[in-house]
């Protein structure tokens, strides 16, 4: 509605004009909450400008959650000693009531239209915001759900591999066996996180990086005090797509620092840490345990299966690998962030 279009010269209208231009120009930058105080003020001075007693807003009954009321009021409205003049919303089932003595109402029934098509712009986009932060939240809930069943559904073909290799008669088949149901229980980690943030879209590194290592301890038996295993993790958001080959990068890492970095229960420390770096990450893996066997060279070890897969997940990432070996094994991953 254009409020400058059409203003009659002079009188008391074009101060109601006026009323509505400063309100509509308001409401066109006020947020939600910011509208039911913005709206409050409107009714005042609607109510002053037409010397009204009172000037009552009927919610339409979608909008009265929100205003945890069924109507607006300026002043006290008593139809007992007033005459009502009223103009409906256009969204339907609203009002604007105005209770004022007869011999006011004459000439203000194009001003209050027009505040009730303001009001009515007012309220429609409360109500738009509303249905889409419901819409919002329910879209979030049914993601956390859907994480929290895929985990649930990835924990049970984890246990069946786990079983499987528990009847195996070949250890190296059983040692297959346990690694592919530690990378499903990898996964179903990065579900377990993600269906405890708020959005469902992001995995916090940090929270999974302890989750990890717990179930790493439990699965290697390792309940005494070594390795040592200490944590530098910042709390960094990682989406679902870049969330997957991290976590199955940390795991291989992690399960080969488990596995060979400390033979014959030799004592050593652990360091998983992760930084974020302007728009990159910065993720580091080291021990201080033996290093490559003597007899393998680095090549030798980089075709080996874990590598490969590291490299691989690597890729998906878009993500630099760099390795030391001369004290113990250190791997570093870097690679760009999503927006946050």
């Amino acid at each position: 509605m254009n409020l400058d279009a059409n203003r009659p010269a002079g009188g008391v209208e074009q101060t109601g004009y006026e009323v509505l231009w400063r309100h509509s120009r308001h409401l066109m930058h006020a947020g939600t909450e910011g509208v039911h105080l913005l709206l409050e003020h409107l009714l005042k001075d609607v109510g002053a400008l037409l010397r009204a007693d009172a000037v009552r807003l009927h919610l339409p009954p979608a909008l009265r959650s929100h205003f945890k009321a069924d109507s607006l009021d300026y002043g006290k409205p008593n139809p007992d000693s007033c005459a009502s003049f009223s103009v409906a919303l256009y969204a339907g089932a609203g009002e604007l009531q105005v209770y004022t003595p007869a011999d006011e109402q004459e000439g203000f029934a194009g001003f209050l239209k027009d505040a009730a098509a303001l009001i009515d712009s007012a309220l429609l986009g409360i109500e738009q915001t509303g249905d889409r932060d419901r819409r919002r939240s329910r879209e979030q809930t049914m993601l956390q759900e859907l994480h929290h069943r895929t985990k649930n559904n990835l924990q049970t073909v984890s246990s069946l591999l786990d079983l499987q290799g528990m009847r195996s008669e070949s250890e190296q088949i059983a040692a297959m066996l346990s690694a592919a149901a530690m990378r499903v229980q990898t996964i179903a980690i990065v579900h377990d996180t993600m269906c405890q943030t708020d959005d469902g879209n992001r995995m916090n590194l940090r929270t999974f990086a302890l989750g990890l290592i717990l179930a790493l301890r439990s699965l290697f038996d390792l309940d005494g005090s070594e390795p040592r295993i200490k944590v530098d993790v910042e709390e960094i958001p990682l989406d679902f797509d870049q969330a997957t080959p991290c976590a199955l990068i940390l795991n291989e890492l992690l399960c080969n620092a488990f596995k060979h970095a400390f033979p014959d229960q030799r004592g050593g420390r652990i360091l998983v840490g992760a930084k974020r770096l302007n728009n990159h990450i910065d993720i580091v893996v080291s021990d201080d345990g033996v290093g490559l066997p003597s007899t393998d060279s680095e090549a030798d070890v980089q075709r080996g299966f874990g590598f490969t897969i590291i490299r691989e997940l690597a890729k998906q990432i878009g993500a630099e690998l760099t390795f030391k070996h001369d004290h113990g094994f250190e791997c570093r991953i870097t690679f760009q962030g999503s927006a946050h």
